[in-house]
């Protein structure tokens, strides 16, 4: 068995050993890999351990891609070029010093397709990966590099026209196409670090942040806000792993890529969720990576991880509320309960669940709250870790949030709105107790997110029109329908760039600088928080050969759709009204969702025609 393994002072952050023992799999290589700490002290005896055959090989990290090289027999051509080693290889008892960062940064900006050909960089640090990321950028025909260091003696050499600054100088630094940060300044487990404050975020086309771990630096994240791409250093971690088993086996890999070590793209779809149609068929909402990670870093922002995170949810996996609690629970690290639909069923089993939960965050419908607060006992001595109710998916009542202040008086409440074609929401705002007196008829659905801009389409004389998202958070479209994706989706600028756009079909308005939804424009309606197009209802109904049409409207109280009713004109003779309506569910529920099926079904003999000789709703909501 081959061993080899990783030397660096400290190692918690590294993710060698997977990547490599993937390799192993993929290989079929019989080899292990070991991470290695040691103290600066350490370094002459670990070396005199490797010519005596301790490893076949290693890599080295930070500190001692310098150090080592004191200790190596022969070295590269390349790791001198650089200056630094970060391969050993062991050969009848000498040291072999090679450099692979060359490799890897030079695969990053291959693979993120990164054209610093004529441009000008600013380089964070002048440490040993600085020197590999410098050559491939002279390489690649960066015409200007400035290198940011914190010593005023920097013995780091540059070629003729780049320059060495001291941080202070970056705020002068102008017409930058690419950041590169070499420094180990916000990696793990420091991740509230970054080697830029505010005063140096100078304007750039692009950053690369060569940390791994986190997946996103502080530095990443807040050029993302710019909307400015950011890309992490996995992809060099990986390729430079790869290409020093290429230098311990002396073989050529050419055909294993980052496709199989974690790659994933920003436009690949991470999950599809179907919502109703007005065909009959479902759409599937195709979310990307791209989607959901903006979603994340915009939504967990209202969190303080430090905080212990308990997500409480009731909505199934297959309802795009619950990507409000799965996804950020999972991104957080944070726990989450989820109250089943057998649990709901039953309340005495619901409110133990809820008491024994611990939840800190709840996230539902207001529905499902307007349910709990049947019982007296739905208050904080209940629940009393609870901090935040947040609501989307349906309209959020004033009643209901005053219910909310009076028995969680510690707790906020949190309104919400989105589609599922944006990936759930956009907007976000802690309904008070202020808000609720000004706008008590109508709650606002909160201030818009950033990376996304709302505009309203067909605006009226009262200033109310559809509501157009425009955003990083826009889904694809939807799955395999080219023609309502085309209906409903666009292409839109948004800070310079060009976005994605989706029309949603609900009527809004601006007021006070929030973001207010008075409802549906077309047939679309919430029923218990889950979207719903009527005709989709006779649609599935006219499957049925002995329906001739069918009419399918809500009913409202107070403003809210309570229950649906069809109208049915049936082709044969009724004899058994129970009995045929019975049997009409039940073939209905074998094409639609349950929440679907209308609560009541009224026949009819013909329907109410109006002029244009389409079926009359006006006459047929005198009926419900």
């Amino acid at each position: 068995m081959k061993k080899l393994g990783l030397l660096g002072e400290k190692l918690g952050h590294s993710y060698s050993k997977e990547i490599h023992e993937i390799f192993f799999k993929l290989t079929g290589k019989d080899a292990s890999y070991k991470l290695i700490e040691k103290e600066m002290e350490d370094i002459p005896s670990f070396m005199q351990e490797l010519r005596e055959g301790k490893f076949d090989g290693v890599n080295v990290t930070i500190p001692y891609k310098n150090e080592v090289m004191n200790y190596m027999d022969s070295i590269s051509d390349s790791a001198k070029k650089i200056g630094a080693v970060n391969t050993i290889t062991v050969k009848n008892g000498k040291l072999i010093g090679d450099n692979t960062d060359y490799f890897g940064f030079l695969k990053t900006l291959q693979q993120n397709d990164i054209n610093v050909k004529d441009g000008k960089i600013l380089m964070l640090g002048t440490g040993g990966a600085a020197k590999a990321v410098y050559n491939v950028l002279i390489d690649e025909g960066a015409k200007n590099i400035y290198l940011a260091t914190i010593s005023e003696n920097d013995s780091f050499e540059i070629r003729k026209g780049d320059r060495l600054i001291h941080y202070s100088e970056i705020r002068n630094v102008r017409n930058v196409n690419l950041i590169v940060n070499c420094t180990p300044v916000g990696m793990y487990p420091a991740v509230n670090m970054t080697p830029l404050e505010e005063v140096n975020m100078i304007n750039t086309d692009c950053v690369v942040d060569i940390i791994y771990n986190p997946e996103e630096t502080v530095l990443m994240k807040k050029y993302k806000e710019r909307n400015v791409k950011a890309v992490n250093g996995l992809t060099m971690l990986i390729f430079q792993a790869i290409k020093s088993e290429e230098i311990w086996n002396d073989e050529k890999y050419d055909d294993i890529s980052n496709d199989g070590l974690y790659k994933i793209e920003p436009e690949d779809i991470v999950y599809i969720i179907f919502t109703s149609g007005s065909t009959g068929k479902p759409k599937g909402v195709q979310i990307t990576y791209n989607n959901l990670n903006n979603f994340l870093h915009w939504y967990t922002g209202y969190y303080n991880e430090d905080d212990e995170l308990i997500f409480l949810g009731h909505p199934p996996f297959s309802f795009d509320l619950s990507v409000m609690s799965l996804w950020p629970s999972l991104y957080l690290g944070a726990s989450l309960v989820q109250i089943d639909k057998k649990h709901q069923e039953d309340f005495k089993v619901m409110f133990e669940e809820l008491k024994n939960s611990n939840a800190t965050i709840w996230i539902s419908t207001p529905s499902f709250i307007e349910m709990c607060f049947i019982d007296k006992s739905f208050n904080q001595a209940l629940m009393p870790r609870v901090k935040q109710f947040v609501f989307c998916g349906e309209k959020l009542f004033a009643q209901t949030v005053e219910k909310i202040h009076k028995n969680f008086p510690g707790a906020q409440v949190i309104n919400t709105y989105g589609p599922t074609e944006s990936t759930v929401m956009v907007t976000w705002l802690e309904v008070t107790k202020d808000i609720v007196q000004n706008y008590y008829e109508n709650l606002p659905i909160g201030k818009v997110k950033w990376g996304s801009k709302v505009e309203l389409k067909n605006v009226d004389s009262e200033g109310k029109g559809e509501i157009a998202i425009i955003g990083n958070t826009v889904a694809k479209g939807y799955f395999k329908n080219e023609q309502l994706s085309k209906e409903k989706f666009g292409v839109d600028v948004l800070d310079g760039k060009e976005v994605r756009s989706y029309l949603t079909g609900d009527l809004g308005y601006f007021k006070d600088d929030m973001l207010f939804c008075e409802g549906r424009i077309d047939f679309q309606v919430k029923l218990h928080g889950h979207r719903i197009e009527l005709e989709d209802i006779d649609n599935n109904l006219l499957k049925n050969k002995k329906i001739r049409q069918a009419a399918t409207l809500p009913n409202y109280e107070n403003g809210k759709v309570k229950s649906i009713t069809t109208f049915i004109v049936y082709s044969d003779k009724i004899e058994k009204r129970f009995e045929v309506t019975k049997e009409i569910k039940k073939q209905l529920k074998k094409l639609i969702p349950e929440y679907m099926i209308p609560k009541k079904i009224v026949f009819l003999e013909e329907m109410p025609l109006n002029n244009n000789g389409k079926i009359d709703k006006k006459k047929l909501k005198e009926l419900v």
